[in-house]
């Protein structure tokens, strides 16, 4: 077999591989759902940035961060910038039990963080 004959099987057969990477990723996105939503937890995110996304001018990547027995996650959303999300505030994020890293975070409540402590007598 010459390699010329192996590229045109590849180039007139590439759809047969590219099904199974489609149908395997789809799969595993509808697994990781069903993960999420079956083995859930809640804790409170903090936004640290934010970046455009591409050819999506009203709408922001908001990248977070949150902590699960001491341990730090990274997350990131998209949201429109009219829902007026800063950098720094604090939002409730869902994970799952068993895989921290699928997670999601909602952007429709926001919480603030208390810090206690330093009580003066003054």
């Amino acid at each position: 077999m010459s390699i010329d004959y192996i590229w045109k099987a590849i180039k007139n057969y590439y759809w047969l591989l590219v099904i199974p990477i489609f149908v395997f990723f789809y799969v595993e996105s509808l697994q990781e759902e069903r993960e999420l939503n079956k083995l859930y937890k809640y804790t409170y995110a903090q936004v640290i940035h934010s970046s455009p996304v591409y050819k999506k001018y009203s709408k922001r990547s908001y990248h977070y961060e949150f902590f699960v027995e001491g341990k730090k996650y990274v997350g990131s959303s998209s949201a429109y910038i009219s829902d007026d999300i800063k950098i720094g505030n604090f939002y409730q994020v869902k994970f799952a039990s068993n895989n921290p890293s699928n997670n999601k975070i909602d952007f429709i409540t926001q919480y603030y963080q208390i810090i206690s402590g330093f009580e003066s007598d003054k």
